[in-house]
């Protein structure tokens, strides 16, 4: 067992146990999921899967988790079967897609482990197990939310959750109070407790949860044993880091510690797509901090500055993404010989890979450009993007074709809300939207919501300063043109000068330095409206070859 040993809680109520397991599970005192030829934690342990010829019906005095499963949570008799109901819907329909088909290891095997030794994980894992079946999220914003109204709507099965969710929080408290808490205990707990704020929607509160991980990896890396740094470096550590890359998509968050020391110089050898998955992150992180450093936010008076240092960061991470992909192409013509290929191959992960690399590589060769028509010659890529992205939901889809609610691990989200702002294509823009329309609602820290609502804002910005643009060219006499109309013109291309370059979504009330020199008052929109404030180039009317940013503001809605 990884976990410091603990004494069982007299009142602790444990996984249930199966009695018609594969004889591997039963020799290793877990629950076994029975499944057929294989078992998943066989699977996940590359042990040898067999069952007994025949079993006994007196064995049935335990229920499986099946039976439990087709057991209603609302006529559960008591406290105990809800809870072993919900542990049984987490073991056999969340956890699969928390891990978003990999880290099977870590929300199949290390934290069911963990349960059976701490209390404080069972309820977490029970309060994840509630929320995922019974889901009530918050998709405002991140630190745009109304916080009065998020308490609105819940059921009493949601309800439960949350006293779940309050009593692990306390039982965790307690232990550090008493100076008792083992730390690996206390790094699961909160990647857990993260996972439940994410489930709710609360990002600003999971990304508090998040930066004690941190503090608390960094603390176990100090300390921690050799067993324990097993643990830590191989499962705990990966998870933390591509929560961190995550979040660099927010904006206003701080770069994680555990960027600090990385380094691009090394070969790419994947053995796995869990390694070519845990090598891309790193550099997914790098692309968004060069992309931070090389930008600037006119909002706050902040100036890009292109310094060579940046340019020469900028060569190393196209470097080492071709590495990867020369690597991760290697890796892919291995694969599919290998046995058994299930183990080994997820069509919906290797497309995810396939987006993030080219979404990637695209914001490295762009980021230090000042013209968003540089995108126009990535077509194809933003093309492989929606691609990839239909194949990703394809084979994520339920047999009734709707997505999970929630996935704690890399989703599609993120680089179609990308696609649909920077790839000017209609056709391929709108496509985006549909497919991140069909998304999983909330993808880690993403909220598929916001980035529906914040893309389908700047298409309808840019194509409306295209017609006015459009518009104008044609009333020029100096220019030659059609006769059409110019409410008719049809937005085939974005001009430059209507490309949104800078944004931010902000309430005047609450943010009043964002408003800047716009008047909110002429659009007659209530104090808790959002508002979207962005720039974008004006050419100088008497010398074309001249142009100036400029910023403007309108209703989000």
């Amino acid at each position: 067992m990884l976990l410091s040993p603990r004494l069982r809680s007299p009142d602790h109520i444990g996984p249930l146990k199966s009695r018609r397991g594969c004889k591997a599970c039963k020799i290793r005192k877990i629950k076994c999921g029975e499944e057929k030829p294989s078992c998943r934690r066989c699977l996940a342990s590359k042990y040898k899967c067999e069952y007994a010829t025949s079993t006994n019906d007196s064995y049935a005095a335990a229920a499986s988790t099946r039976s439990i499963l087709n057991l209603p949570i609302s006529t559960s008799p008591n406290t105990v079967w809800r809870e072993r109901r919900a542990f049984a819907y987490y073991f056999e329909r969340a956890a699969p897609f928390l891990g978003g088909g990999l880290d099977q290891d870590f929300w199949v095997c290390v934290v069911p482990r963990a349960c059976r030794s701490e209390p404080a994980i069972w309820d977490a894992v029970n309060a994840i197990s509630t929320l995922f079946e019974y889901p009530h999220m918050c998709l405002d914003f991140a630190f745009l939310s109304l916080r009065y109204e998020r308490s609105a709507g819940i059921n009493a099965k949601q309800s439960e959750a949350l006293r779940w969710y309050s009593r692990s929080l306390s039982k965790v408290r307690s232990q550090i109070d008493r100076g008792s808490v083992d730390g690996q205990v206390a790094l699961i707990s909160c990647a857990l407790f993260v996972c439940i704020e994410t489930l709710q929607g609360h990002v600003e509160e999971a990304l508090q949860l998040y930066n004690q991980g941190i503090k608390l990896i960094l603390d176990l890396r100090a300390k921690a044993s050799c067993l324990q740094a097993t643990l830590l470096e191989s499962t705990l550590v990966p998870l933390f880091m591509r929560l961190g890359s995550a979040a660099l998509s927010i904006s206003g968050t701080s770069i994680c510690d555990l960027f600090s020391d990385i380094k691009n110089g090394d070969a790419y050898n994947f053995t796995s797509l869990g390694s070519a998955r845990d090598a891309l992150i790193p550099l997914s992180a790098q692309v968004q901090i060069l992309e931070r450093e090389s930008g600037s936010n006119p909002f706050i008076g902040l100036e890009a500055q292109i310094t060579p240092e940046l340019i020469a960061k900028k060569c190393r991470l196209q470097d080492a993404l071709r590495r990867w992909h020369c690597a991760y192409n290697d890796l892919t013509q291995m694969l599919p010989s290998t046995s058994p290929p299930a183990m080994n191959w997820n069509p919906s992960i290797h497309a995810l890979l396939i987006m993030y690399h080219t979404t990637l590589s695209m914001i490295a060769s762009n980021c230090l450009e000042r013209s968003k028509s540089a995108y126009d010659a990535h077509l194809p890529s933003f093309r492989l993007v929606v691609e990839q992205a239909a194949i990703a939901l394809d084979n994520s889809a339920s047999t009734d074709g709707t997505q999970p609610a929630f996935t704690f691990e890399l989703g599609v989200g993120l680089p179609l809300f990308w696609t649909a702002i920077e790839c000017h294509d209609s056709t391929l823009r709108r496509r985006a939207l549909e497919l991140l329309r069909r998304s999983p609602p909330v993808q880690g820290f993403y909220k598929c919501a916001t980035g529906l609502v914040l893309a389908g804002k700047i298409i309808e910005q840019e194509e409306a300063l295209s017609r006015s643009i459009l518009r104008q060219r044609a009333q020029n006499p100096t220019v030659s043109h059609d006769d059409t109309k110019g409410d008719e013109i049809e937005v085939t291309e974005i001009p430059e000068e209507a490309r949104i370059h800078h944004y931010a979504v902000f309430r005047p009330r609450d943010q009043p330095f964002l408003l800047g020199p716009h008047d909110a008052s002429k659009w007659n929109r209530g104090p808790e409206e959002l508002f979207m404030r962005y720039t974008r180039y004006q050419r100088d009317p008497y010398d074309e070859s001249v142009s100036r940013l400029i910023d403007e503001c309108v209703p989000l809605d």
